[in-house]
């Protein structure tokens, strides 16, 4: 068993919104003082929460270290399509797996991860920059460092971005590790969600769903429709039986050895 150590995920996400001019934006939550207009007292004030957008301009800008105090929403959009009312097409990136890397950026074999230290990082896309790492890149002096990815500072406004998603978390070993490593709780996940994208719900056009509407007559409910969208209207839930345990008892040596 390691002694205590740290999973590290790092994934590539190449995003192309309608097209590949797209912009990074943050939507920073902050409060606000505003009067309390339902106060008695003409002088009232109440602290309420507002967002402010705030464009990315440059890849520096756009490297992201989480900070509870300051929440915000990740979104990525083409300014070009735009919506009835404005909205620009997007999507927003939700990172469940955060995680940091509280180790020094330069200490050790650290510059070999230097990604480690940004939940989320934004760069424009090179074919240059296909990977974070490589196979070469366990050293105090790795052939490259991610880290170079942010510091030429290239523009991020219209341009062809991808996102650089950092996730993981921390092991210390216990007892119930053995013998094998529990998943249950432990699992890490991003998602990509439209932000402004559909007219509506997607879910809405999903086809395999069953939608039952009420047949009124008079004012009372006379009967339902039933609407299956293609959906089969004989599918069983009941599992199959499985043989698997009476053969071992039958055959125990396809898993122990006799």
């Amino acid at each position: 068993m390691a002694p205590l150590h740290q999973h590290m995920f790092h994934y590539k996400v190449d995003l192309d919104i309608k097209g590949t001019k797209n912009r990074f934006e943050t939507l920073d939550i902050e409060p606000v003082l505003t009067p309390n207009e339902v106060s008695e007292d003409p002088d009232a004030t109440i602290v309420q929460n507002m967002f402010v957008k705030r464009l990315k301009h440059s890849e520096l800008q756009g490297a992201t270290k989480f900070d509870f105090n300051s929440p915000k929403y990740l979104t990525f959009v083409n300014n070009n399509a735009k919506d009835k009312f404005g909205n620009s097409a997007g999507y927003r990136l939700v990172n469940n797996g955060m995680v940091k890397n509280i180790l020094p950026p330069n200490d050790g074999n650290n510059p070999a991860v230097s990604w480690s230290q940004y939940q989320v990082a934004v760069t424009k896309y090179k074919d240059s920059e296909p990977a974070s790492s490589n196979l070469f890149a366990h050293s105090k002096n790795p052939v490259f460092t991610f880290q170079q990815f942010i510091d030429d500072d290239e523009n991020i406004v219209d341009e062809d971005l991808v996102a650089w998603v950092s996730m993981g978390m921390h092991h210390i070993p216990q007892k119930e590790d053995l013998p094998v490593t529990h998943t249950t709780g432990m699992s890490r996940s991003f998602f990509l969600l439209p932000y402004n994208y559909f007219d509506e719900s997607p879910g809405m056009a999903v086809n395999n769903a069953v939608r039952i509407d009420s047949v009124e007559k008079d004012g009372k409910t006379e009967s339902v429709e039933i609407r299956r969208y293609g959906t089969r209207n004989y599918v069983d839930c009941i599992p199959k039986k499985n043989p698997f345990e009476a053969e071992l008892k039958e055959n125990p040596c396809l898993v122990v050895q006799c």
